[in-house]
This record gives C-alpha cells, sequence and structure tokens, in this order.
C-alpha cells in the first residue's frame, strides 16, 4: 500500500521537474539535451505512465515475496512446533541397549537425545533439560531468555554440570559386565533366581539386562550380562556410553501358602504357623565385586568396584500377588537388614509364601 500510494507522487512531480529540465537544456548548447527536455515537457504525463507501470511492477514483486515469506516461516513455525526438533524419528519398539547408540550415531546426526510423549488428554513431553538447548528448535522471539538458559532453569540441580551420576559408572566402553553373587537360604529355597541388571546408558534410559540365573546354593556365582550385541565398540548399533549399573533384581516364584490340606483345623493351624516361621527366615544375598570387558566372550580382567561402593544403593522387596489382600493370603517378603562391609554388600530378607502360584517375588534394586 506505502509502494502504491509513492508511485502516484511521480505523476505529480515529474511535470515540475520536466519543466526545469527544460529550461535547463534551454540555456545550453547541446541541441539534443534541449529536444529531449523539451520533448518530456510537452508530454509529461504520458512519459510518467512507464514510470508508474515498474513502481507497480515493484510493489507487486514485494508483495508477493513478502506473501511467500510469511507462508514459508509459517510453515516452517508449525513444523518446528510439531517436531521439536531437526529431525524426529519414532520407534515401533524401544531399541535394545545394544542398539541404543544407532540413532545418535548415525551419519550427519550432530545431536540426539531421547523424548518420550505421553497422552493423558494432552501431550506431556519428557527429555533430558541438559540437552535440549542443543537439539530442541526454539524460535527466539518465543521466550525472553535465550535456549540455554531458558533450559537451565528447568535442570534439576542434580542433573546439573558436575553432580554425581546416579548408580556406579562403567569404565571405559564394556560389552559385558560381571558382578559376584550368592545367596544362602534354609533348604536351598527359594530355587533358582532369575537375574537381571539396571543398566542406564549414555541418554539416560533404563534398560533391564538379562544376567542368567543365581542358585541359592550358598555358593559364589558370577552374574554377566551382554551389553552389546556384536562386541564391536566401533559399529553404529553400540550402546550409547557411557554406561552406568543402576541395579541388581533378582526375581522367584513365590511358594504356595498353606503348601496342602490338612485332615483338621488344628492340623491345618499348625501348619499354617509352621510355614509363616518358615516363610520368616531370612535369605541372605551377598554382592561381591564388579568387572567389566571389552569384548563380548573371553575372561573378565580384575574387578574394577569394589563391593563398598554399593553404599549408594539400597533395597527394597515387592511381590505383586499382595497387590489385593482379599484374594491373596500368606506372608510377604520383607527386607530384614542391608548393610555394606569392605567385604560385600549383604541383604537379608524374608521369602515370604502366597495362595498365587503365579505370584513373582522379591526384587532388589540400587
Amino acid at each position: 500500500m506505502a509502494l502504491a500510494g509513492i508511485s502516484l507522487l511521480p505523476l505529480r512531480i515529474l511535470p515540475a521537474a520536466a519543466r526545469l529540465l527544460d529550461g535547463l537544456s534551454a540555456r545550453g548548447r547541446r541541441l539534443a539535451g534541449a529536444l529531449a527536455g523539451w520533448q518530456i515537457s510537452r508530454r509529461a504525463v504520458r512519459e510518467g505512465s512507464p514510470v508508474l507501470l515498474v513502481v507497480l511492477a515493484v510493489a507487486t514483486g514485494t508483495l508477493v515475496l513478502a506473501q511467500h515469506q510469511s507462508w514459508r516461516q509459517s510453515q516452517l513455525d508449525q513444523a518446528a512446533f510439531a517436531t521439536g526438533a531437526d529431525v524426529t524419528v519414532g520407534l515401533i519398539t524401544p531399541l535394545p541397549l545394544s542398539r541404543s547408540g544407532a540413532i545418535a550415531q548415525g551419519r550427519g546426526v550432530r545431536t540426539a537425545m531421547p523424548a518420550a510423549v505421553v497422552n493423558s488428554g494432552f501431550d506431556v513431553v519428557a527429555l533430558d533439560a541438559t540437552k535440549a538447548a542443543r537439539t530442541m528448535l526454539l524460535r527466539p522471539d518465543l521466550a525472553r531468555l535465550p535456549p540455554a538458559a531458558l533450559w537451565r532453569r528447568i535442570t534439576p540441580a542434580r542433573a546439573g554440570p558436575g553432580a554425581p551420576g546416579p548408580g556406579l559408572a562403567l569404565p571405559g566402553r564394556p560389552a559385558r559386565v560381571e558382578v559376584g553373587a550368592r545367596v544362602r537360604s534354609p533348604a536351598g529355597q527359594p530355587g533358582a533366581l532369575s537375574a537381571s541388571l539396571s543398566v542406564q546408558d549414555g541418554s539416560g534410559i533404563v534398560y533391564s539386562v538379562p544376567a542368567g540365573t543365581l542358585p541359592a546354593d550358598g555358593r559364589e556365582h558370577q552374574l554377566v550380562a551382554g551389553l552389546s550385541g556384536t562386541g564391536d565398540r566401533r559399529a553404529a548399533a553400540a550402546p550409547g556410553y557411557p554406561l552406568r549399573l543402576l541395579g541388581l533384581s533378582l526375581t522367584y516364584q513365590l511358594p504356595r501358602f498353606p503348601p496342602a490340606p490338612y485332615p483338621s483345623a488344628a492340623v491345618q493351624r499348625a501348619a499354617e504357623r509352621a510355614e509363616r516361621r518358615a516363610a520368616a527366615t531370612p535369605v541372605t544375598l551377598d554382592i561381591g565385586a564388579v568387572a567389566v570387558s571389552g569384548h563380548a566372550s573371553g575372561s573378565f580382567p580384575a574387578a574394577f568396584a569394589a563391593a563398598r561402593r554399593l553404599r549408594r544403593w539400597h533395597a527394597a522387596v515387592s511381590a505383586a500377588a499382595f497387590a489385593d489382600p482379599r484374594v491373596t493370603q500368606g506372608t510377604q517378603p520383607a527386607i530384614a537388614s542391608w548393610r555394606v562391609t569392605p567385604a560385600g554388600g549383604t541383604l537379608a530378607s524374608g521369602r515370604g509364601r502366597g495362595t498365587s502360584s503365579s505370584a513373582r517375588g522379591s526384587r532388589c534394586s540400587r
């Protein structure tokens, strides 16, 4: 609109300018200049038509460019709002630990971080605020602070630079981790326990990695968990290092309660009391040193972490069968003690009993 208004000015200015040009050229000695000035002064309005067309063409082109730029910026803003970064990769199923670094280590990827979206009537996005400034897209005029300062305000103090991370840091780029452990229990109950390790990758995602079984025979066994599927640390499918060991989980089948029907109520009650005492007898778990290996097979080098480094861990026990006490009877597993000495960490807990044969039992972590 401004250019359209300005385009009318030449029509008003050009006649006066033509007369001035005609007067100046008449004083000169050049015939061509005098004729040109005289011709323009005679038909100033007609000569102003090409000027008007040029101005209108510039105005139209400016309007088109402005509209195009506005449309393009709108599309970029909508895409940035919907995507949140230059590229968003959606996974049908989560990547296993052995391939957790496949995206971040891909060709052309400068920074990457995981994000989880939970829909509870509205979308809630969970991400790592310490890495968001290098990955997320945020238009400068949408925030009063620079993106780095904005993300720093919502970063928890324990997650800031220099803050100690959770669990136990695994040195280097390990392909396997080994934990020494043993279970001491009367009469070898509750049998073999399924073991798994909670491992956190460099992006903060926690994985449960199978570590074999642990017999309740009172002898020390080595629980070994594979961290890399190929053992090739240079492969794009390697885990997202560095890795941290957060905990050890042991799962077993709860014994049935009561174990069998009895001929009389008195015998039944006596058997139940005996079973409750047996269920309360503590099962002891000893955790030894931790070792890592950079190879997918072979022996482990000396342990890098003594058991005293488990002081920051805590013990927990749960039994899903007792979630509803109306349908479950028996004794829940409970922690008796958890202590860490130079020789190792020791957890004592009752193994418990329940009516449900599918009830899963004790879990000790971090």
